[in-house]
This record gives C-alpha cells, sequence and structure tokens, in this order.
C-alpha cells in the first residue's frame, strides 16, 4: 500500500480512519484520545507504508511551511524538533532580520559567513523561508558531522565555538519539550 499526497491519518480506539488533506479546506480529525497524525509524501520500506508525522499546531507556521522544514530537515538527517527548536530559539518562529540586520530569516543566516555555503545551494534570498531552512539545516548538519557532540554543535551555530552554553541548554530543551508533546 502506498500512500499518496498529503493524508491526516486519525487513530480511534476501533479502527484507522483515513482523510485526504486538502489544502484549501483544512479538515481536523481527532480521536477519543487527541490523537492526530498528518502523513507527507509516499513512503514505502519493506512493502510497508510508513507513516511520516510532522504537522503541529502548536508551532505558528503554516501546513506548507512545515512541511518544507520537515522536508529540508529529514534531506539532512536531522530531528524536525531539533530544528524547530533551533528556530524557536532563535526567532521564536518570526522571519525576521536580527543582528542589527546582519542575520536573516527564522534561522537565522549571517550572510558573511554563509556566501560559498548559499552558492553552493543555490540560494540567493535568506528571507525566502525554504532558503533559510536550506542553508540552516546545512550548516547544523555540518557541524554536527564535525564535532559529533550536539551541544558543541549548537554553540557553534549560535557562537563561533564549541562548549556549553545557555543557547544550547534552551535548545535541547526546547527540542525534548517538543519531542515529549504529542502531534
Amino acid at each position: 500500500m502506498l500512500i499518496t499526497s498529503c493524508i491526516v491519518w486519525a487513530t480511534f480506539t476501533v479502527g484507522v480512519f483515513v482523510v485526504k488533506y486538502q489544502p484549501d479546506k483544512e479538515e481536523i480529525i481527532q480521536s477519543p484520545q487527541n490523537e492526530v497524525v498528518v502523513v507527507n509524501d509516499e513512503k514505502e520500506v519493506d512493502g510497508e507504508a510508513q507513516i511520516q508525522t510532522f504537522f503541529r499546531e502548536d508551532v505558528p507556521l503554516s501546513y506548507e511551511l512545515q512541511k518544507a522544514l520537515y522536508d529540508t530537515a529529514n534531506s539532512y538527517g536531522l530531528k524536525y524538533e531539533l530544528v524547530l527548536a533551533v528556530i524557536r530559539k532563535e526567532t521564536n518562529f518570526q522571519n525576521i532580520q536580527g543582528d542589527k540586520g546582519q542575520s536573516y530569516g527564522y534561522m537565522q543566516i549571517n550572510k558573511k559567513w554563509h556566501v560559498s555555503r548559499m552558492e553552493r545551494l543555490g540560494v540567493t534570498d535568506l528571507n525566502d523561508p525554504e532558503q533559510n531552512f536550506l542553508v540552516g539545516c546545512d550548516f547544523l548538519s555540518e557541524l554536527i558531522d564535525k564535532y559529533g557532540d550536539l551541544e558543541d554543535a549548537l554553540t557553534y551555530y549560535n557562537s563561533g565555538s564549541t562548549g556549553e552554553s545557555t543557547y544550547s541548554d534552551m535548545v535541547l530543551t526546547y527540542m525534548s519539550e517538543f519531542s515529549a508533546t504529542k502531534i
């Protein structure tokens, strides 16, 4: 069985009901346990359909932006909850310019440090959410690979040096909260 396009799965105690998600007509289905799962894209592993969850009502981003973020994080092998936590810490889900206009977008990318990365990725506008997610996830993935330690990678993402920091502590706390919260 293949799952195509976007489907909302709501698990009830007597079975599973499937409802197609229609972006122009949003339908929310909840079980008695308030479990709602939104499935994206077509996935199949060993002949079995795989449920991919990502949409969170507790995140103030549209379905389309959450899907773009989920897909980008997934393409770099990053946990969606980690990237959400970074964005929450950086901008509290605001697409803004910070650091006196030097850092851009949800993930607060400073253009001067990422010119070659942007060229390699074909990114021209850090205020565009999808391009911002791409650069931020690419950088974060590189740092995790380089340092092998999430705390060091997060501290470097924020300050350019490694070690323990209140920044990494907050991001890890937010990540735990996102991971512990049912969608």
